[in-house]
This record gives structure tokens, sequence and C-alpha cells, in this order.
């Protein structure tokens, strides 16, 4: 109506400010279709710089100006790195007026767009282009100040921490954790109550940065991710914001395709239901970008599928990416064209239908193709990646001949560990250097094998500091456990025991070495009063729990003069009283434990404690008439390290005596019978300890390796710690001199 007055001819001032006014509306306008309300924004302020010259009207010129940056950066129709060149020369041409001197406000305003701009440009150097959108932000927060510009100095915070969440330059670890930072810093001023859009996209941005977190634990921050998620949508309800509701529902799908907590199955469901409530908003037609986006992320949740035929999972998670990629073609979205092609190449090569041989050069193809976008220079972490699922694709490869294959794998898997190493990228740095351990491995190539095996030891056990809780600590160190018995093997094949015996060492002793390294921290005896608190209480639950145990020792000696009935039923009662009671004492004792070693120097300043080499180890040894016997069992066989004070040390392989097999005795042959038939279990105990003797080929070991000995250490591992190594029967050819003791080195650690 105001145009019907104020005309161009008329009122060409006003003519302009009302078209500038009318942009900003459509601009932030929530009803219709997003693409046109940006559009007619566009042609508003277009018509306002008809008006508003740079002469006339400089001022307004710059204002309008800027604004146009900003509905240049939301446009969804056009090609998107055009319109973000044409938001930067936008920009650049309001600065020509808002200097920092004359317009101090306005200039850093548009030094906010700006860095909006260089964050997401597509043409020019990724790297370049996110330096200067940190320095665009930075620049902003020299007069957007918290305490004059509250709000304009936390939505800055906001930009800076996504420009830092897309950083190539630096430690990636340390981006995400700056970009932490400066969201955390934006929600001190974007409250719930006050700013509540604000707070719920600082949120969805926050819960992005968790997702992607390396440091600290992968499974909680996926948990603070999903907590984020969950809380914005409190604000974007589909009625009142269906844009950002399917944008969050995306994201969050990513969350529970990634989740480690809970089931598996029930999660990956949820992952899937969430890219489908998405989609209802994000169609083709109105959201062709989101809705591409969504079809990658579904299709990612069909690849890891539980439930359903896998066969059927899998064609529809390419059927997905077929989709996406019709949206993210190589010229309009080059990055998001070579990510959907690198998933596109997983999904080919675990493909079911179709020849084997095929799906997988059509991997190769894919992965090749995404390389042609992400390069070492642009996107080295995507890079890395894409060279790592190019080499497993070449590692699994039918065609061509098998030796070049694994040449090219072993290539492959190289490169991607340039960039992927353990400090920067530990969980990728574990999955390239296990991929090159067991390529190079099966392939007999030991010293290969060795390299890409000790990156990823060294990237777990980087994780492995960085989580704060034992238990956590235990569960990394269980998923590596085939690395560090692969490289104990390939030292072996080498003939390099010494090698051999410090990776076995390293992979079962990392409880036991961090409390000796807190003992160590504590041993001026200046234990902190909380501590000692949680000491003292410790103490007391032990002491309970050992008179419980007392306790119910002296009824049952009590309870042998009644009625056998009667004695059997209290008996059942007591036990079952004395279990409860005893079972809620080790859970309280369990709790203050984790409040013990949450205060420990080692787990909570995440202190990596450096391992034992060998002559550390073998110093241990204090006369040439003592030996260690070490053992270690690995899937397929049991090794004993045979250590000596001051000559190399020697192996004794049982090559049929594996985990499962040791299980088998230890557990099922001896400590099953033990605790239901104990008389069964003192009638076969011959039987059982002279088969296992045979089993472990002790008389081989003793005459060959023993002959001179006259004390031997035994370190136990796994269900050899059960067994009573001096009731073990042997035949000797020559035996020994007798011996002076006989030791048992039963450590209390994780074995």
């Amino acid at each position: 109506m105001c145009l019907e007055i104020y005309t161009r001819e008329a009122f060409p001032e006003d003519w302009a400010m009302t078209q500038n006014n009318l942009a900003v509306a459509y601009k932030n306008r929530i009803k219709g279709e997003k693409a046109d309300n940006i559009e007619r924004a566009i042609e508003g302020y277009q018509a306002a710089l008809e008006i508003y010259t740079r002469e006339a009207f400089p001022e307004d010129w710059a204002t309008t100006q800027n604004n146009l940056a900003a509905a240049y950066l939301d446009r969804i129709k056009g090609e998107k790195a055009d319109n973000i060149e044409s938001a930067i020369k936008a920009c650049q041409a309001a600065l020509e007026i808002f200097t920092r001197e004359a317009f101090s406000e306005q200039w850093a305003e548009t030094q906010n767009n700006l860095a909006n701009a260089y964050k997401d440009r597509i043409k020019g150097e990724k790297t370049d282009n996110i330096e200067s959108a940190i320095e665009a932000c930075q620049a902003a927060l020299e007069i957007f100040t918290r305490e004059a510009f509250s709000e304009q100095w936390a939505t800055t915070q906001n930009n800076l921490a996504l420009a830092y969440y897309s950083r190539i330059k630096g430690e990636k670890a340390n981006n995400i954790e700056s970009a932490i930072e400066a969201y955390q810093a934006a929600l001190e001023i974007f409250a719930h109550e006050v700013f509540p859009k604000q707070w719920a996209t600082t949120q969805n941005n926050l819960a992005a940065a968790y997702l992607d977190r390396i440091k600290g634990e992968k499974a909680d921050n996926i948990e603070w991710a999903i907590e984020a998620y969950q809380a914005t949508l409190k604000f974007y309800t589909r009625e009142a914001f269906p844009q950002q509701w399917a944008e969050t529902q995306n994201n969050l799908a990513a969350a529970y395709k990634d989740r480690i907590k809970g089931e598996k199955t029930d999660n990956i469901e949820q992952a899937i239901t969430a890219c489908q409530a998405a989609l209802e908003i994000f169609t083709r037609e109105a959201f062709p970008q989101q809705w591409a986006e969504t079809q990658n992320n579904l299709a990612n949740s069909y690849q890891d599928r539980i439930e359903g035929e896998k066969a059927d999972n899998i064609e529809s998670a390419i059927t997905a990416y077929q989709a996406a990629l019709e949206i993210f073609t190589r010229e309009a979205f080059p990055q998001q064209w070579a990510r959907t092609q690198n998933n596109l190449a997983l999904a080919y090569k675990d493909r079911i239908k179709g020849e084997k041989a095929d799906n997988i050069e059509q991997a190769i193809t894919a992965c090749q193709a995404a390389l042609e976008i992400r390069t070492r220079a642009a996107f080295p972490e995507q890079w890395a990646d894409t060279q790592n699922n190019l080499a497993i694709a070449y590692s699994d490869r039918i065609k061509g001949e098998k030796a070049d294959n694994i040449e090219q794998a072993i290539k492959g898997f190289r490169l991607a560990l340039e960039i992927r190493t353990p400090q920067a990228f530990p969980f990728g740095c574990l999955q390239s250097g296990r991929n090159l351990g067991n390529t190079a491995f099966n392939a007999g190539l030991w010293e290969i094998a060795i390299k890409g095996y000790e990156q990823a030891i060294e990237a777990v056990e980087i994780s492995r500091s960085w989580a704060m809780t034992d238990e956590r600590r235990q569960e990394i160190m269980a998923q590596a456990v085939g690395v560090y018995h692969n490289i104990v093997q390939c030292y072996i094949n080498l003939g390099q025991v010494d090698k051999a015996i410090e990776y076995a060492e390293r992979s079962r002793s990392k409880r036991l070495v961090d409390l000796m390294a807190s003992n160590d921290l504590y041993a001026d005896g200046e234990i902190p009063p909380e501590v000692q608190k949680y000491l003292q209480d410790y103490d007391l639950l032990q002491q309970r729990i050992d008179q419980e145990r007392e306790r119910l020792r002296r009824e049952f000696d009590g309870n042998r003069t009644l009625v056998e009935s009667v004695s059997r039923q209290h008996q059942r009662e007591a036990v079952e009283f004395s279990k409860d009671t005893i079972q809620q004492l080790e859970e309280e004792k369990q709790l203050l434990w984790e409040q013990i070693r949450s205060h420990d120097r080692v787990l909570s300043g995440q202190i990596q404690v450096v391992p034992l080499d060998f002559t550390k180890i073998q110093a241990l040894i204090e006369t040439p008439k003592t030996a260690i016997l070490n053992f270690y069992t690995t899937n397929n066989k049991t090794h004993i390290f045979i250590l000596y004070q001051n000559k190399p040390p020697q192996l004794h392989t049982c090559n049929n005596l594996g985990y499962a097999e040791l299980v088998q005795l230890g557990g099922y042959e001896w400590l099953v019978p033990y605790s239901e038939s104990r008389q069964d279990w003192i009638t076969n105990m011959g039987d059982f300890l002279q088969n296992l003797a045979q089993e472990l080929d002790l008389n081989t070991l003793i005459n060959r390796y023993l002959s001179d000995i006259e004390e031997l250490i035994i370190i136990p591992h796994l269900f050899w710690h059960q067994i009573p190594f001096a009731a073990l029967p042997i035949t000797l050819s020559n035996p020994p001199q007798p011996p002076r003791a006989v030791s048992f080195s039963d450590l209390k650690c994780d074995r």
C-alpha cells in the first residue's frame, strides 16, 4: 500500500526506503516458498539501489549493499558459488563506506556478513577462505564487545565458532574445541527465555560440534549432541519453524546413526525415522539442496541398518545416494558431490547383489571421482578419508593383478596416514593404521604391517588417555586388542622377541601402569583432603563387606547341627540375603572408586603414561638363575615368553591353544566344576592338569629353556591366573638342580 503512495517518480527516496523495508520483510518471511521470498527480497534491494546510489546516499547505499549480501548468502535459486561471490562483492562495497573510524558498528556488522560469506565460499582456496572468515569475525569482535553489544557479540561468537568448526589449518581437535568454547560463550547471552530463536540455532550448531568432537569420550560427545538437538526441537517445532525443524531432524538422524550408547538396532531405526520426518518438509521441489542432504543421511543409515535384509538395505542406500547426486552435481555442489561419491563407494564395496568384482570396480571409480574435488591441498581431512576408502577397495579387488592391488592399497593407507596422525585424528588413524597393518599382515609384509599397527596403537593410547573413566579406557583397549595381537605376531615372525614382549605387555597392563603412575604422583604423601575422605569411606565399605562374608561363614558353621531340611532352607535364605547385601555394598564401593579415580591426576589430567621397554622389564630379574615366564594368549595361540637376566629372550608357542580353547579349559573345565561340583572337580583334577601340561608341551618348555633355572616368576594372562602351575605334572629328561624357590607373580591388572 505504501508503494501506491510513495511512487518512484513522486517520492523516490521514500520509495527506495520502502523497497528496502519490504525486502527485509520478504527475507524474514515464514509463509510462502522460501526460495521465492528471497528472490523478492533481492529484487527489493536492487530496486532500492537504483535510487540509493553511492554518490547521492552513501550510507543508505552501503546499508542496502550489506542487506543484499545477506540475501545472496541465503539464496536458494541460482548457482550457489555465484551467489556467494555476489554476497562478498556486496560486503566489500559496503565496507568502502562503512569504515571502522566513521561507522564502527556498521563496519563490524558487515565484517560479520563477510565472514559468513567466506566461510561458505566455493571459489578460491577453501583453506584461505576459512582463515578470511576467522579474521573477519575477530575484527568484528573488536567493536562488538560483550559489554557494549552483547547480542551482536554473541552472534559473532556463533559465526566464529562456525568458522573454527570448518577450519582446515591447525589441529582439527583444537579447532573443534575452539568452536565449542565460542558456542558456549554465545549461549551465555542467548538464553532460552530472552533469545529463544538464537538459543535454538546455537544449540543446533553446538550439537554438530559435539558430534564431530575428537577429544573427550566419543559416546558422551554423541549424547551431548543428541541432547542439544532435542533441546533445539523444543523451540523449532514443525508448525512454527518447519524448515529449521526438518534441518534439526536431519542432524539428529546423523547423531543417532553414530550413537554408541543404547541398542545399535534401535539407534539406526531412529535415524531412519528422523530422516523420513525431515523429508516431509524437505521436498525436492521446495528445498532441493536440503532434500539431497537428507537423502545422503538416509543412505548412510540404510548402509548401517541391522533390521531387514542386508542386501536390500544396501540397495536402498545406493538408491538414496544416487538420488542425492541428481541435485549434488559436480558443477553446482562440488563438495557435496564428492562426499556423496565417497559414500556411494562404500555402499558399492559392501554390496551383496550384483557381481562382486563389478561392485568393487564401481567403488574404485566413485572414490577416484571424489578425489578430483577432495584434493590434499583443499580438503586434507576428506582427502585422507577417501584415500582410506579407495585403499580398502583395492585390498578387496578381484580384477587385476593381486600384487598390484595390494601395492595400491598400501599406498592409499600410507597417504591417508600422512593426514590421519595419532594426535590430529586418532579415530581415523586407528582405522587407517589397522587397515594398513592387516593388508600387509595378510600379504606377509611384516615390516610394513608393523608401521601401520604402530600408528594405530599410538592413536589408541592417545584416545585412551582422553577417556575420563577406567571403564571407558578398558573399552577402548578391548576394541583394539587385535592390533596388539597382530603386531606381537609380526615381531615374532621377524625373530624380534624382545619387541614382541614389549607390545604384549603394552596391550594388557594399562590399568596397572596407570595406578602405578598415580602412586608415583602421590609419592610425597600429599593426598588432597577430598581424596583422603573418599579413601577412608572406601576402606570402611571394604570392612563391612569383609564382615558380612565372615558373618555368613560363621552362620554356616553354626547351622551344621540343625535338622538337614531346616539347615538347607536357612542356608538358602542366608545366602540370598548375604548376596543382596554384599552386592549393594560392592555397588556403593564401585561408585566411590569412580569418585576417587575422577580426582586422580593420571585419569582426570588425561596423562598418557609411557610404556616400559624391554630393558626395563629385564632389569627386574635379579639373578642369572631366575627366569620370567610371561603368558600371552591371542585368538589362535598362546605364547610363553621366557625372559632371562643377561641373555636374549626365548619363545615357546602353543599353536592350538587360543582364546576359545583357554575359555574352555580355564572356564568350563576348571572354574565351573569348582563352583558347581566340588567333588567332581577334585576327582578330575589329575586328568585336567595332565591334559593341560600336554597342551602347554610343558616338558619341552622346561628341558629347552629352563634347565639351569632355579627360580621362576610366572606372569599369567586371562584365565591362566586360575591355574596352579606348581601342580602341573612334568617329566624331565635332564632334571635341573632342585629349585631354590618358586615365585608366582599374579599381577592384579587387566589380564
